[in-house]
């Protein structure tokens, strides 16, 4: 029995060893990835167990080639870089092969990405001298909110300090507290060099290769450049008398619904239907089960505003009822102990919160809206079916509910006189 214990003991000991070892780095070429997926630029990585990367075609993609330590994290089930430890660019340039032959030899430029507010806003990413000039401009910037803070900072302190005096004989004029400075309202990464790739649909081969032309080991990947199933335009429909009850319109074949008369507004987007696997393979290489499953499943996926030039058609029985433009609105809560909100036309684009076509439905019935660009073609897949149907009203669903709890209590009462007759 002692002995048991004892070989229990040892194995639980042995085992919370391995538990707790780190997991073993290993120095070797790595891929670090910022990949276009339509809307905005991820981050992902591919070390040298991951053999193919998913690109989108005829996108601006940005490749970097770096011998850092590679180790396994058995948690998350996924491959980690100790970039923080050994980020060392590899010299040379990428040479991309189709068909076993040369198809392009890329080198290195410097870039970056300059991050704006807004809504569906993407990274925007720059390129050679235009690159290093934004990041020098930033730097400038967030130096010069630095040295406006530290300035207020003093001056709060003094305004804090007048105003406990002034507050011991409150006579005269109050002291004024300073305005506290606004920062960067955007962000913009450190210039770094790397390989912009930009390739149409197709399979191809990509490695680095030294100045002689060699092979660089451990550096060569299967690229296949993928591209959307199909494109349209996509909607986001806000009913101004239930502006939280947002509803999303992606298929171009659905209908949309409103109740009576009310106004309803329409967020406009470029959207695309994009196979899923592949989709999730454009920030998640790294993790070799991401998108299992999914190798069959499409799903559309937002890829920015359209153009304010694009202008919506509502067309009532096949006629064209009204032509209206894209506006730009904001929400503000009704003051009061009321609850709900009003949509307002925002003053300008830094006020807006959103932007919208702004469609009345007054006439019960089918209503079709489509989009033109500003050449008067029709947008591919922006046409939707609204249907206005009548208000129902609830009263009489409200009365039969009750009709139980009515007959309920009328039994109850007459049970209770029966009880008092007896």
């Amino acid at each position: 029995m002692k002995g048991l214990k004892f070989f229990l003991g040892l194995v639980l000991a042995v085992s919370g060893l391995a538990l707790a070892a780190p997991p073993q780095r290993v120095k070797q070429p790595v891929w670090n990835l910022a990949l276009f997926d339509g809307s905005s630029y991820t981050s992902t990585m591919a070390p040298r167990a991951i053999g193919d990367v998913y690109l989108l075609a005829n996108a601006t993609n940005v490749i970097q080639v770096v011998q850092t330590e590679v180790y396994w994290w058995d948690i998350t089930r996924e491959y980690m870089a100790d970039l923080e430890k050994l980020n060392k660019s590899l010299p040379g340039k990428l040479e991309v092969r189709k068909d076993g032959k040369i198809y392009r030899t890329i080198s290195k430029v410097r870039f970056c990405f300059e991050y704006t507010q807004g809504m569906y806003q993407q990274g925007k990413l720059l390129t050679g001298k235009a690159a290093d000039a934004a990041y020098k401009r930033y730097q400038e910037r967030t130096e010069k909110y630095w040295n406006e803070y530290m300035e207020y900072s003093q001056k709060q302190a003094a305004y804090e300090n007048a105003l406990k005096e002034y507050m011991k004989n409150p006579k005269g004029k109050a002291p004024a507290q300073p305005t506290q400075p606004q920062g960067p309202n955007y962000y913009v990464t450190e210039a770094q060099d790397g390989f912009i790739v930009k390739l149409p649909l197709g399979n191809y081969t990509a490695r680095l290769v030294d100045g002689k032309g060699r092979a660089v080991p451990g550096t060569e990947k299967k690229v296949e450049a993928w591209g959307p199933r199909r494109s349209g335009i996509g909607y986001v429909a806000r009913p101004e008398s239930k502006w939280t009850m947002q509803r999303d319109s992606t298929d171009p074949g659905e209908s949309l619904y409103s109740q009576g008369k009310e106004t309803i507004y329409f967020s406009a987007f470029h959207q695309s239907q994009f196979n899923e696997y592949r989709f999730v393979k454009l920030s998640k290489l790294e993790q070799p089960s991401s998108g299992s499953g999914s190798q069959y499943v499409y799903k559309w996926r937002p890829m920015g505003a359209v153009p304010a030039e694009y202008k919506m058609e509502v067309l009532y029985n096949g006629k064209l009822l009204q032509t209206i433009p894209l506006g730009r609105f904001n929400v503000e809560q009704v003051p009061g102990a009321s609850l709900g909100y009003n949509i307002v036309s925002a003053k300008d684009d830094e006020e807006a919160m959103f932007s919208a076509y702004k469609v009345p439905v007054k006439k019960q019935g089918a209503y079709l809206l489509r989009l033109r660009d500003e050449t008067g073609k029709i947008v591919p897949g922006s046409t939707r079916t609204l249907e206005s149907i009548s208000k129902v009203n609830p009263w009489p669903i409200y009365v039969l509910a009750l009709l139980p709890l009515l007959w309920g209590a009328w039994a109850l009462v007459k049970r209770q006189v029966k009880k008092r007759d007896f």
